[in-house]
């Protein structure tokens, strides 16, 4: 029995003075100290005790959590688990994950860390720790590890990507509850299903829940436009019946609240069911992106003085009813707002056209970049091309049917960034040898009069060709 406690306390490195300079050396990152600490313990996977954190924790799990990329790689390479449980039963990538760094996330994937162990307390993988941390360059060696590993060939990619924990929550929930936009863009990317429900087998808060749900809750306003435009339904209720309207206005998130006010607008949605959007080049899919986030920026343009918090709840939730329906009855689709004045000016003319920059043929507009279509070669602003792509109801039960180009109508299979256009003005009517167009100067006038006329109302018309 005595021999039995003595080899106990020898393997159990919290039992010994030297747990201290352990842990201090491992935090430090100094490697000389804790190669000839470990080397005079009997295993190397001995257990530290300090703190809720690091009960029964092994030296990997603490330099995976303090970001010592280089203790971990001597820990590895003198045999530490990389798969060793704590007390709550985290491995060290779980705590890598917690942590932050992903360099050591990096190397213990490389080192046959399993992404997909559940710690015993939640039932949450390292995706779901890193997404409720918010560190995006964490996830995205988890997914890459995922795509590229045996995960995505056994328990499959997108599997993966939803996975649930105890409470039926998938890393989409995390990001959004935790406010982390970028996050939730990634994994809406890669598949994250946008209106997954936590479990509702009992009542409480939080059962059947979305990401909108929660991203409403936390009041978080970029989350809460993602999903939106990635087609969450406003309309969706949890278990005790609550809209995401409904928990936005309770909590007095009120910017939120007017977005997801079902008398609202409804916002343009990014076309995910399309096979040739999910396969776009990163450079055009940010584009794009950010042309739709502004589109529906300007539907949701509700004055600053009437968001503001209110002790009045009831008052100010008619006062932005009122101020909604208001407003987006006199607001187009793409009317946007917060545009200067001046951009409303001749300067729009195609001859005023300088170097690098295009003129969509839709809209009439200047930008800096354009969207081509692959097949057919056709040009287009990303506006545009959002307006031609995008679906207006949100969560679609069936894919959209593909769309065409509007000057050729042949089926769009590939989009890309155009390539930068000569350094040459551009005039919608050929140069004779003394300079001047062959069009006379009132024509060309009535004829560009006409062209701005079309681009101050290409708002309205641009629908023709939805």
């Amino acid at each position: 029995m005595g021999l039995a406690i003595s080899l106990h306390c020898g393997i159990v490195c919290g039992k010994h003075n030297g747990d201290s300079q352990l842990l201090d050396a491992i935090k430090t990152g100094n490697l000389t100290a804790v190669s000839s600490i470990l080397g005079s313990k009997q295993s190397i996977n001995c257990s530290v005790n300090r703190g809720l954190l690091f009960r029964k924790s092994t030296p990997l799990h603490v330099a995976a959590f303090s970001g010592n990329v280089d203790v971990v790689n001597l820990l590895l390479q003198m045999g530490a688990n990389s798969n060793a449980r704590n007390s709550s039963g985290q491995t060290p990538l779980m705590l890598a994950c917690k942590g932050g760094d992903p360099f050591c996330v990096q190397q213990l994937l490389q080192h046959n860390a399993d992404a997909l162990a559940f710690e015993s307390t939640h039932g949450r993988t390292c995706l779901h720790i890193a997404c409720r941390q918010g560190h995006y360059d964490c996830v995205v060696k988890i997914l890459d590890a995922a795509r590229n590993g045996p995960i995505s060939a056994s328990w499959g990619f997108t599997r993966f990507i939803n996975v649930r924990d105890h409470n039926g929550a998938i890393p989409l929930h995390m990001a959004a509850r935790a406010g982390h936009v970028e996050i939730v863009r990634l994994l809406l990317n890669h598949g994250a299903l946008v209106s997954a429900t936590t479990c509702s087998s009992t009542y409480g808060p939080g059962h059947g829940s979305t990401p909108l749900h929660f991203a409403a809750r936390s009041g978080s306003l970029p989350c809460v436009e993602e999903l939106l435009a990635w087609g969450a339904d406003r309309a969706q209720k949890d278990i005790m019946g609550d809209t995401a309207y409904a928990v936005a206005a309770h909590r007095g998130y009120w910017a939120c609240a007017a977005i997801l006010n079902p008398s609202a607008a409804e916002p343009m949605v990014w076309p995910s069911p399309l096979k040739f959007m999910q396969e776009l080049e990163p450079e055009t899919r940010s584009t794009l992106q950010a042309a739709l986030a502004q589109v529906n920026k300007a539907r949701f343009n509700v004055p600053s003085q009437i968001i503001s918090a209110s002790p009045n709840k009831s008052m100010a939730s008619l006062l932005l009813k009122k101020v909604f329906c208001a407003h987006f009855e006199k607001t187009s689709l793409y009317d946007d707002q917060s545009r200067d004045k001046t951009q409303e000016q001749p300067s729009m003319r195609l001859e005023d056209v300088g170097s690098g920059c295009f003129t969509c043929c839709i809209c009439f507009e200047n930008y800096h970049k354009m969207i081509e279509v692959d097949a057919c070669g056709h040009q287009m602003c990303a506006a545009c091309t959002m307006a031609l792509c995008c679906l207006n109801k949100p969560n679609p039960s069936a894919s959209p049917s593909t769309p065409s180009c509007p000057f050729c109508r042949q089926d769009i299979a590939h989009l890309r960034l155009a390539k930068a256009p000569c350094n040459k003005k551009v005039t919608p009517f050929p140069i004779t040898p003394d300079g001047n167009s062959s069009q006379p100067a009132d024509r060309r006038c009535k004829s560009l009069g006409r062209n701005i006329s079309f681009s101050l109302k290409r708002r309205s018309s641009i629908s023709f060709y939805l």
